[in-house]
């Protein structure tokens, strides 16, 4: 190598030779050169500090490398000898036993002719950059863990919108190999899909989409897509991706659908509701002003009387089914099973409602299997479910027609009760409508003026029976058919099978005052030894309660006007009787009647429907007075 004279001027050729030394000698990489054969002809401080070599200018490979490091170099220092320039990596361990790296870049230098005539080989240490990608690597593979275990369906995407990555539950899901993140999609959806892509393109933000995807199995449920950009940071302008997920939101939609559809079936059930409770009370109205006329003839008085009585009835009516029908929606029914006889019910049902039958112009028959049908059930919820089902089909047949009742054996499957009409009929519109769970008015109902809470009233005992309620017709005008099935006899709940121990009533005197006071209540209590009075509304059973103090007062807080249960409560407090009577309340929700009744002085409360049983072990509770 030839120094430049100092008093050349200077060129732009870069530094001389001892320039380039110095610079290489300061270097913290390890440099040194190695020629044809192999040996180490120099090397720069940190190279000969690095591997003992002190002033030593020349050395093997065998001298510098331990025998993992030489393999490693070798082939390399051949290919580079040969004129390609190389670079080669190799991990060892430092003073402290840690893992270290190092890369080593081997140029091949050339003489005037062109020839390889040494390399020179630059060691750095890589340890550092190593952490750092191992580090960048367990991120994303943390990363790509969580989107792999994400219960949604996710994909990534290239920036020009091209899927790279699709998760194993995207794959489970579709059931077939995708290259594109709306294949799954029903054309239609596909399209608004391409449009909002298209617009996020031209504005790279975050946008959501609600589309169908189609399953392995065939089935489309509906998902909420969201996209989001990926940037390198959120001040970066460059988007280098896409990442989306897709959340199975089915089960909403169908929930939004069908509250849609409730909302507007109640909404027409409430005008409906709200049409049947004027017309009584507009001649509730009307015959109160008859009433009050000063010169009302009794004749008119008496049929405004008549008015009275019967329009109250009919909102008594509906005020009852409201209340059934809730309870039993509710599971606020506490069913008392019992053996029963269906042929034996249904015989009995019949005979009650023959004369309303009549009164239609219906003809009303039943029939009954040869041997008898049991099923264990309450006798008292099905009778009533069996009523509501006749008296549905004699509004169908009003006038005309026929409706008739029979017990069904199914054998070991089901047993029920059937009622058949030749009314009006359904058509499929209303016979879709009619089980329903949300109230309402049927479309061109079945009922005259009503809202099919009989028929609701039915379905829900036929459910808690674990049964059901089936409804059928070949269409308008040729009747209907409702069919109670049940399952066949079981054994009762262990709860129900030990009938209570006869109650010991004597020296009881039992007023009772409001619906409780019926013929059988009073006779089976008077069978247990009580003296019982029997009122239907408040006023009455003050009366009674004037003639002698009761031991037991049963009150339902649902009076007719115009005294309510709390009021009757307050009388007899006023009246101050001693000793006071029990006072049990009968109330029609557990939720607010129980608390209400007894903050305001009644020592209990029972909620309806009231068994015998129940009522029974409430009267036990009373101290009886001798001579009462």
């Amino acid at each position: 190598m030839t120094r430049r004279p100092s008093n050349d001027p200077p060129d732009d050729e870069g530094p001389d030779e001892d320039t380039v030394k110095a610079i290489v000698d300061a270097s913290e990489a390890r440099v040194f050169r190695i020629d044809p054969s192999m040996r180490m002809t120099w090397a720069n401080r940190a190279a000969r500090e690095r591997h003992g070599l002190g002033e030593r200018t020349t050395a093997t490979l065998a001298e510098v490398f331990e025998a993992p490091k030489r393999a490693a170099l070798l082939r390399p220092l051949r290919r580079a000898l040969a004129g390609s320039r190389e670079s080669v990596e190799w991990r060892s361990v430092d003073e402290q036993e840690r893992p270290c790296w190092t890369l080593a870049t081997i140029t091949p230098e050339l003489d005037a002719d062109g020839r390889v005539r040494s390399c020179v080989v630059v060691c750095v240490d890589a340890t550092e950059q190593h952490r750092i990608s191992e580090a960048r690597q367990r991120g994303d593979a943390q990363k790509r863990s969580v989107l792999e275990n994400l219960p949604d369906l996710v994909w990534t995407t290239r920036a020009d919108g091209s899927a790279d990555w699709f998760n194993h539950r995207w794959s489970e899901y579709g059931g077939r190999p995708t290259s594109d993140w709306t294949d799954l999609m029903p054309p239609e959806d596909q399209a608004r899909a391409r449009a909002a892509w298209d617009e996020a393109q031209r504005d790279p933000v975050p946008f959501t989409l609600e589309a169908r995807l189609q399953r392995h199995d065939g089935a489309v449920r509906w998902h909420l897509l969201r996209i989001l950009p990926l940037r390198e940071s959120v001040t970066d302008p460059t988007v280098w991706g896409w990442c989306g997920s897709g959340t199975d939101i089915d089960d909403r939609k169908k929930a939004e659908v069908a509250l849609r559809s409730t909302q507007d079936r109640v909404g027409s059930f409430l005008g409906s509701l709200s049409h049947e409770l004027r017309n009584p009370l507009a001649a509730l109205a009307a015959a109160v002003q008859i009433m009050r006329h000063p010169r009302a003839a009794p004749g008119m008085v008496a049929r405004a009387l008549d008015t009275i009585e019967r329009q109250t009835g009919q909102l008594s009516r509906l005020v009852d089914e409201l209340l059934d029908v809730t309870r039993l929606m509710d599971g606020r029914i506490d069913l008392q099973y019992s053996e029963v006889a269906l042929d034996a019910l249904v015989r009995e049902t019949c005979e009650d409602l023959a004369a309303r039958a009549a009164a239609d112009g219906v003809a009303l028959g039943c029939e009954l299997p040869s041997q008898p049908v049991f099923a264990q059930v309450d006798p008292v919820r099905i009778r009533q479910a069996l009523a509501n089902l006749v008296v549905n089909a004699l509004h169908a047949c009003r006038e005309t027609g026929s409706v008739t009742v029979s017990v069904l054996d199914l054998g070991s499957a089901e047993v029920g009760i059937r009622v058949t009409d030749s009314g009006c009929g359904l058509t499929s519109e209303r016979l879709a409508a009619l089980l329903e769970s949300a109230p309402g008015p049927l479309p061109g109902s079945h009922r005259s003026g009503g809202f099919g809470l009989g028929l609701q009233t039915a379905r829900h005992i036929a459910t808690l029976h674990g049964g059901r309620l089936v409804a059928s017709s070949a269409g308008s005008g040729h009747g209907a058919t409702f069919e109670l099935r049940l399952p066949p006899r079981r054994e009762a709940p262990a709860a129900r099978d030990v009938e209570p121990a006869p109650a010991d009533l004597h020296g009881h005197a039992v007023l009772l005052i409001g619906e409780l006071g019926h013929a059988q209540f009073a006779a089976q209590l008077e069978q247990s030894g009580a003296v019982v009075g029997v009122a239907r509304a408040g006023i009455e059973g003050l009366r009674l309660l004037a003639q002698g103090t009761p031991t037991v007062l049963v009150c339902d807080l649902d009076l007719p006007a115009p005294l309510t249960g709390y009021d009757v409560l307050r009388e007899v407090d006023r009246i101050g009787a001693l000793p006071r009577p029990r006072m049990i309340a009968i109330g029609a929700s557990e939720d607010i009647d129980i608390a209400a009744a007894k903050a305001a002085g009644f020592d209990d409360c029972l909620i309806r429907p009231v068994t015998i049983a129940r009522l029974l072990e409430a009267l036990s509770a009373a101290s009886p007075r001798i001579g009462a």
